[in-house]
């Protein structure tokens, strides 16, 4: 059974979208203002539970009904051009940016919200986006506590070749070197093609006849976090599971180094990207089976259980 009730909000897109939104509400016992959270999905056409076409990733979803059954609100939101009648290839990194201040500014101005116990949640690049508005020194009110799940700290060129490498490398081989021959090989195609996406100027680009969000890409492959991490003077926690296929685990070190403010890293055993258990080595492949799994409990936990410590504190 779902926690709270959901409102239906919109959050007006400076680029003048607008986007179907969720305000979930805990149980009010005493009309106090609530704690509550922006929760921030990752790439790709998702909607506001984080859920894209043949996808039922929820990551979303999940969130909300966990904060809620500890008494923290939430707000969630379709990324631009899912369900607003455009084309969310055609939305940049920095766009992402711009809705996800403007669903904050929603967010903080409801009256039955704490504006002093206010946090961001990210997953994937929503991590990414939490770091970029919580090191906004104009945002106001200034966010108490971040949390980032699955979140990189290298220029986001270097965690596509990341990517490439481990994917290339977990692909069938009949020997050690035919498997490091295939990563090389998809480190190298890669790179290819950020070299000529950074010389397109389209929202949109055709490369090798298959249709890729130029405009996003331009903006996340140049982007580097870890240039905005001193700028975080609020509290973080870093969640990377040891099975993520995605984002470099390793990059909790980093995180845990670079933040200004006080930081905890998790590295929680047996866990993807898509946060959820992975028993076996992970793979592309066995993201199918995983989506018929909730997200991970254990991570659910000690995201609501940690926030209940930090929101709000000095």
């Amino acid at each position: 059974m779902p926690s709270g009730v959901d409102e239906a909000v919109v959050v007006q897109s400076p680029g003048g979208s607008d986007l179907a939104g969720c305000l979930r509400l805990p149980e009010v016992l005493d009309g106090s203002p609530m704690p509550a959270a922006l929760l921030l999905a990752g790439s790709g056409p998702l909607d506001h539970d984080g859920n894209a076409p043949g996808m039922p990733i929820g990551i979303q979803l999940a969130l909300a009904d966990a904060l809620a059954a500890v008494g923290i609100a939430s707000l969630r939101f379709d990324r631009r051009g899912v369900n607003d009648g455009g084309n969310w290839r055609e939305a940049s990194f920095d766009d992402n940016t711009d809705d996800s201040k403007a669903a904050w500014v929603l967010l903080a101005a409801d009256p039955r919200i704490d504006k002093a116990s206010l946090s961001i949640i990210g997953h994937s690049e929503g991590a990414v986006q939490a770091v970029r508005l919580a090191a906004d020194s104009a945002l106001q009110p200034a966010p108490s506590a971040v949390v980032l799940l699955a979140a990189s700290a290298r220029p986001g060129g270097d965690v596509l070749a990341w990517q490439a490498e481990r994917i290339g490398g977990a692909m069938p081989a009949p020997d050690e070197a035919t498997r490091l021959a295939q990563a090389e090989a998809a480190v190298a195609q890669t790179k290819s093609v950020q070299a000529r996406l950074l010389e397109t100027t389209t929202p949109v680009a055709d490369i090798d006849g298959v249709e890729l969000n130029a405009a996003w890409m331009r903006g996340f492959i140049t982007y580097n976090p870890a240039a905005d991490f001193p700028r975080i003077g609020c509290r973080v926690l870093a969640v990377t599971g040891d099975k993520d296929l995605q984002v470099p685990p390793e990059d909790l070190v980093a995180i845990a180094a670079g933040v200004g403010g006080p930081v905890e890293t998790q590295r929680p055993d047996g866990i993807s990207h898509l946060l959820r258990t992975d028993a076996q080595a992970p793979t592309l492949a066995d993201y199918k089976r995983q989506l018929g799994l909730p997200v991970d409990a254990q991570v659910l936990g000690s995201v609501t259980s940690w926030l209940l410590e930090n929101l709000g504190a000095e």
